[in-house]
Order: C-alpha cells, then sequence, then structure tokens
C-alpha cells in the first residue's frame, strides 16, 4: 500500500515538474530555469514518500527528462554535447543530495516524534503505578499497557508473591509450557534479556520476569525496556513497603504478645495465690476455726474460680481471633438479641447489679461474631460493676448511624485517672492490684479491631463512659 502511494507521489511530480519546465522554457527561454523546477519537486518527493530510493529514481529521471525534453537536439538522448556530461552530473548530485538531506531530515523528525511520544506515554504509565494499589495491580496496569501499545501477548512472573499472570490472548497453560519455564529460571538467574521459542524476556530486577511475544523491533525493545524497568521499581517500592508494613505487625504483636503474658501472669497468680491460701488454712485449721470463717473461706475460693473462669473465657477468645489470624466470621446479627444475652449472663454471676438497656426501635442487623462481641459488652459491664463503684444503674445504650452501629456502656462511679484514658486498652492497673491488670479491656480492643470497628473511652462529669462501633453491612460477611 505505501509502495503504491510513493510511486503514484512519484509519478504525479514528476509530471508537475515537467509541465512547470515547459512553462519556463516558453516564457523565459532558459533552459537552465527547468533544472530548478526539478529539484523542487524531487525534495518535495523526498518530502512525502518513505525512504530514500524514490528521491534517487526521481533525480535520475529528472536528468533524462531534461537531456530528452528541453536540451538541444531535442527528444533525443546526448551527453556528448560539450559542457553536458558534467552540467547533468553536477545536476544529478544535486538532486541527490537534496533528496537524501530531506529524506533524513524527514526520519531525525519521525524519531524525535517518537520519543517524544514515547515520554508522554511513559508519563502516563508512571501516573498509573503512582495510584495503583498492591502488586497485583501493578502487574495488571504493565500486561494492559504493554499489550495495548505494541500488539503483542505477553507474560508477568512475580517470584515474590508467586503471581502468574498473561493477557488474555494467551494460552492459558503458557506458563506450563517447559520452554518459558526454562526461559523465566534462565532470566531469573542470569538478570539478562532472552529470546526463546518467539518470546522475548526481560528480567523484572531480582523480583520476576517480562515475556513478549514476536518482538522483533529494537526499538520495541528499547521502549519495553523502559517500561520494565519503571515496573520493577514500582514493584521494589511495593515490596520493601509490604516488608516494612509485616515487620511493623510483627514487632506490634510481640509487644502486645509480652504485655498480654505479662498481665496474664499477674492476673493468674492473683487469685491462684489466694485460693491457695484459703484452702490450705482450711486443711489445716478446719477444726479451729468456726462455720462463719469457713463459709468465708469457701466463698473466698468460689470467687476466685469465678475469676479465674472469667480469665479463661477471654483467654479463649483472644485465642480464637489468634488463630484465624486476626480474621473472623461475620453474620448478621441482631442488636436486641446480642444485648439480652449478655445482660443475662452478667446477671447470672452479678445478681444484684442494675442495669439499664436501650436499643432502636427499628430492627437493627449487624454484621458480628456474635460470641465475641457478647464477651466485649460483658468485659465493659463486669469492668464498671467491679472498678467503678457505680451509684447509679449501668447504663448499655445501641444506636445507629449511616455506617456504623454504637454501643454506649456507661456508669457512674469514680473513673479512671486522666492521664490513663489514652492507654486503657494496652494494660491498665488498678489501684487495688488484687484485682488484677484490666486485661479484660485489652482483650476488647483486640475484638473489636478484628472486626474493622473502633473502641474509646472517656470521662463523663460522673463516671466513664465506653464506646464502640461496628460497621453495619448485609447478611453475611468475611473480614
Amino acid at each position: 500500500m505505501n509502495k503504491s502511494k510513493d510511486l503514484l507521489i512519484t509519478i504525479i511530480a514528476m509530471g508537475c515538474a515537467t509541465m512547470i519546465a515547459q512553462l519556463f522554457t516558453l516564457f523565459t527561454n532558459n533552459p537552465a530555469n527547468t533544472s530548478i523546477s526539478y529539484i523542487f519537486f524531487i525534495v518535495l518527493i523526498s518530502r512525502y514518500t518513505s525512504g530514500y530510493r524514490w528521491g534517487v529514481i526521481a533525480s535520475v529521471f529528472s536528468v533524462f527528462a531534461i537531456n530528452f525534453l528541453f536540451t538541444y537536439p531535442y527528444f533525443k538522448i546526448n551527453f556528448t554535447l560539450s559542457g553536458y556530461p558534467l552540467t547533468f552530473i553536477g545536476l544529478l548530485l544535486i538532486s541527490i543530495f537534496c533528496s537524501t538531506i530531506t529524506a533524513h531530515a524527514k526520519e531525525q523528525t519521525r524519531i524525535a516524534n517518537e520519543r517524544e511520544m514515547m515520554m508522554v506515554r511513559l508519563n502516563d504509565f508512571n501516573r498509573s503505578l503512582l495510584i495503583s494499589k498492591g502488586s497485583d495491580q501493578t502487574i495488571d496496569i504493565t500486561l494492559a499497557y504493554i499489550h495495548t501499545l505494541l500488539h503483542r501477548d505477553c507474560l508477568i512472573y512475580f517470584e515474590y508473591e508467586d503471581i502468574k499472570k498473561q493477557t488474555s490472548t494467551c494460552d492459558p497453560a503458557c506458563f506450563e509450557e517447559f520452554s518459558v519455564k526454562t526461559s523465566i529460571a534462565h532470566v531469573l538467574k542470569e538478570q539478562t534479556i532472552f529470546k526463546d521459542h518467539g518470546y522475548t524476556y526481560l528480567p523484572l530486577d531480582q523480583l520476576g520476569v517480562v515475556g513478549i511475544k514476536d518482538l522483533n523491533s529494537d526499538t520495541s525493545l528499547t521502549y519495553l525496556s523502559l517500561i520494565v524497568q519503571q515496573s520493577a521499581m514500582n514493584l521494589e517500592k511495593q515490596v520493601l513497603q509490604d516488608t516494612h508494613h509485616r515487620l511493623s505487625v510483627e514487632t506490634e504483636k510481640e509487644k502486645m504478645r509480652a504485655n498480654l503474658l505479662r498481665a496474664i501472669s499477674h492476673d493468674l497468680r492473683t487469685p491462684l495465690t489466694n485460693m491457695i491460701g484459703a484452702s490450705a488454712t482450711y486443711i489445716e485449721a478446719k477444726e479451729h476455726l468456726s462455720q462463719k470463717e469457713r463459709d468465708r473461706l469457701v466463698a473466698s475460693i468460689h470467687e476466685d474460680s469465678n475469676w479465674l473462669l472469667h480469665m479463661v473465657e477471654n483467654l479463649l477468645s483472644v485465642t480464637r481471633i489468634r488463630q484465624e489470624e486476626t480474621k473472623v466470621t461475620k453474620t448478621a446479627e441482631a442488636v436486641e438479641e446480642i444485648a439480652a444475652e449478655s445482660i443475662t449472663r452478667v446477671k447470672k454471676r452479678y445478681p444484684e447489679t442494675q442495669i439499664k438497656v436501650t436499643v432502636p426501635d427499628e430492627y437493627l442487623l449487624v454484621p458480628m461474631d456474635a460470641t465475641l462481641i457478647e464477651q466485649v459488652i460483658i468485659n465493659l459491664i463486669e469492668n464498671a460493676i467491679k472498678y467503678a463503684k457505680s451509684t447509679q444503674p449501668i447504663e448499655l445504650i445501641v444506636t445507629k448511624t449511616e455506617t456504623h452501629a454504637v454501643f454506649d456502656i456507661i456508669d457512674y462511679g469514680v473513673g479512671f485517672d486522666t492521664e490513663d484514658m489514652e492507654t486503657i486498652f494496652d494494660s491498665y492497673r488498678s489501684n487495688d492490684a488484687s484485682k488484677g491488670m484490666g486485661i479484660g479491656l485489652s482483650i476488647c480492643k483486640t475484638i473489636i479491631l478484628a472486626h474493622d470497628g473502633e473502641i474509646s473511652a472517656k470521662k463523663n462529669p460522673l463516671g466513664t463512659q465506653f464506646t464502640f462501633l461496628l460497621p453495619l453491612g448485609g447478611q453475611s460477611y468475611e473480614s
């Protein structure tokens, strides 16, 4: 198609040059002007055709046309006249030189335009990478960009996360081919460009391999190398961020584990010591104790046993979350039922406690793990019963916002010290050391965070208010 177009342009241009040369001859009677017409159209041919050859062909044709049509004897080829050979050789060299210079300038312009377009596209690609989230999305962007730009099938193997992807037109089983596996292994080891079985493989630094099918242009390879380099830099940055985040999470987990073990050792040792002391006194001196004193020792053992049971329930809740790697299975639960079950369990342990419950009039469903959220409510109410010494009924109030269900547990007691409010959910030691370190609050925070919620505490004029929020949603969720 391009050859036919170039030939047509050359024929039309030479025809126009001949007609204009004829006009010059008629009106100026100076055959020298004919060469100007041909040189002008030779430059135009070089400008609007591809390559050098059409300009050279036009130059040779011009020399013969001038000799045949505009040089005496007319309509004959004759280069033997005195001075003509040198004149025509000079004309031919000038024509070829003009054609070559024009074609070269056009080629340089084309290359410059391609490079400019390449930079524009690379900037677009970089902007897409900047807003990408995660390695998986970066690989998708890179695949789509290469396929759209080069119109070639491509594949990417990201060794760091063992991600294998290819464009939709590729054979889905291509990664299973022995040649592909061997090529990927070679590129990862040697870190060089490798061609095999119609694919060109480029290394993503030490992170993986990009493979392009039927890539046979050096320009495309240069451009592709820039794309792969940008993608590799972005993937490396994400790997470093993931590593840093993982180390931070591990450090935080280790810190929480140490605090938890310290709190557990304290909270278990205290009631166990009391139980051992009370039981030893009962065994060794029961004959010297009155019935009232015996009952007091047994009641103390019973109370400490309940405390240990409550502690074990909390520990089981935390263990359950840890085993599921901070993920909990959520199902839509009715708030009224969760509140009623929590209050019922609290009443069994503290039958004299007064608790006022307020829930929305509408039937409110909240995605949650019912057992864990009941444990949070029980811990917060028991915290108010034991430590706050509330002078009024403890309140459990549930309200609804556009995005969350809000649970408030309010007491009207002594409250916490202001300086302790920010760290109250990490580890809290009450003024009475026998009552433990407040491990229940730390467990509450763990459970709420596992539900993608929030928990906080603040002082009221007459006591303390604990608040936790749970996201609203559909009937069944996996978080």
